[in-house]
This record gives C-alpha cells, sequence and structure tokens, in this order.
C-alpha cells in the first residue's frame, strides 16, 4: 500500500473550503482524494 502526502496548495484549498463550510466528503471529491486522507 502506498501513501502519499498532501501538498502545500491541496492543504491551503482545504483551509478555504472548510471556512466555506464544505463537509470534508465534498472537499475529498473536488481533490480527488480519498475522505480517510
Amino acid at each position: 500500500m502506498s501513501y502519499n502526502h498532501l501538498t502545500l496548495t491541496e492543504r491551503a484549498r482545504i483551509e478555504v473550503l472548510r471556512q466555506e463550510n464544505y463537509s470534508l466528503r465534498s472537499i475529498a471529491r473536488k481533490l480527488k482524494r480519498s475522505v480517510s486522507t
């Protein structure tokens, strides 16, 4: 099993989307990442 870290760009995007009240599931979908990442 391989693991991938989030990039700084992805982390910044997550921060913005969380401030806009997006759910973790919808953010994962937008980033094409697993919700458990």
